[in-house]
């Protein structure tokens, strides 16, 4: 299992290249703990 961002090619090259498949049903949902004051 890795989580990869979507526009990471180098990442998908490495993963597929040891055997790793996208599952594109899967999707990762956050939340912030606080609103963030930058």
């Amino acid at each position: 299992d890795a989580m990869v961002l979507t526009r990471n090619e180098t990442a998908h090259h490495a993963w597929r290249a040891a055997g790793y498949t996208p599952e594109e049903h899967w999707r990762r949902w956050v939340k912030p703990l606080a609103d963030r004051a930058d």
